[in-house]
């Protein structure tokens, strides 16, 4: 799916040829390039994922506690974002 920046990317209404209208046809800079991050799915991690190794107890843990989850197309370009609360403890 393209999002055009402005409706005037739009081709006319009345205008049924392709050129314009598809990411495959349209020329212009779109709003997000098709398929850059874009997801229709869900994402999980497992406590083991967020696990650290630690050296002084020579055993895996996760550091629990609010964390802040950010998305974007870049560091600079962060579209939304969602705290959650991280459960701490030893991992197996």
């Amino acid at each position: 799916m393209t999002f055009y920046r402005d409706t005037t990317d739009l081709p006319a209404f009345s205008e049924y040829n392709m050129a314009g209208r598809t990411y495959r046809h349209f020329k212009g800079k779109p709003l997000d390039a098709f398929g850059h991050g874009l997801s229709y799915t869900t994402f999980g991690y497992t406590q083991k994922a967020l696990a650290y190794w630690g050296d002084a107890t020579h055993a895996w843990a996760v550091e629990g506690g609010a964390v802040s989850v950010e998305m974007g197309a870049a560091s600079d370009a962060i579209r939304t974002s969602k705290s959650i609360v991280v459960k701490g403890g030893g991992v197996n």
